[in-house]
């Protein structure tokens, strides 16, 4: 009898709190004015690095980060990263939309860059970076690549060499002119090469991928297309020469390749062999 009498009673003091507490009284509330809330967002920002990448602890962080301060389009674009990286391309957009309404001039390219490296969207890429020219006097270089090498790309996706060459171009001469030659990034020689070739002009591929390797010695890609132009030019000796470079080098693990994604034009070790092959048939 006494233990059933202590249960109604506590059941009744439960009840009591309920019934005591209006239905609008909040039990987790912050009194933090604006910039209060900003260095807050900041601090969630900064500590949702402790998790990895799109786990739910760092997502939590940034929701929390994006509630607090709306404006702060390093926490919105952060949190496209993750699905970006997952593949939810409709995701990420909706993210990096936002962060781009907040900052254009440092997500815009970025998005580009992202639609031209994770999905192959060349037509979006190219909107993105032609949306940036309109803000800014300069090349762009989101993520460290120039909007110029990165159009040249882009029309090579599209199969319009024309202005794929124009673009590598551009972006060759104005990293030459402004630093020298060596400060040219050696895939731009590359992907011109590839183009020229792709258009029978074999005397400007070669010199690009020959410029290529005045660079950068050690890419297996530059020697597999010279295979590949030697046999074109009835030059088999070189030819054995340059793929049993390429072949090595590939085993070795220098060639062109990109975490997360596949490069265009992307050399693989069936592809030196099926050119060696081709090379040791040839009479």
């Amino acid at each position: 009898m006494v233990s059933s009498l202590k249960f109604y009673l506590n059941i009744l003091f439960v009840a009591s709190i309920f019934l005591s507490c209006s239905p609008e009284e909040e039990w987790y509330k912050r009194e933090l004015n604006s910039s209060q809330q900003m260095i807050w967002a900041d601090r969630f920002f900064n500590g949702s690095g402790k998790y990895y990448q799109g786990t739910v602890p760092e997502q939590l962080l940034l929701a929390e980060a994006a509630q607090m301060d709306p404006e702060n389009s390093k926490v919105l674009r952060e949190q496209g990263v993750a699905w970006l990286k997952r593949g939810f391309g409709i995701q990420m957009h909706d993210h990096f939309e936002k962060a781009i309404k907040v900052d254009p001039v440092a997500w815009q390219g970025y998005r580009g860059y992202n639609y031209l490296y994770f999905y192959r969207d060349y037509e979006r890429a190219l909107a993105d970076f032609n949306a940036l020219d309109t803000l800014t006097s300069d090349t762009d270089y989101p993520q460290g690549q120039s909007v110029d090498y990165m159009r040249g790309l882009c029309y090579l996706g599209l199969n319009n060499y024309g202005k794929s060459i124009e673009y590598f171009t551009k972006y060759i001469n104005e990293v030459t002119a402004e630093d020298g030659e060596s400060w040219v990034d050696v895939y731009a020689f590359l992907y011109r090469g590839i183009v020229y070739a792709k258009l029978g002009d074999f005397k400007n591929a070669r010199i690009d991928f020959e410029k290529g390797i005045k660079y950068y010695k050690d890419l297996a890609d530059f020697y597999y297309h010279l295979a590949a132009l030697d046999i074109v030019e009835n030059n088999k000796s070189s030819a054995i020469k340059n793929v049993e470079i390429a072949l090595d080098l590939y085993e070795k693990g220098y060639y062109h390749q990109r975490s997360y994604v596949t490069v265009q034009e992307q050399l693989h070790s069936n592809l030196i062999n099926l050119l060696k092959d081709q090379i040791n048939q040839t009479p």
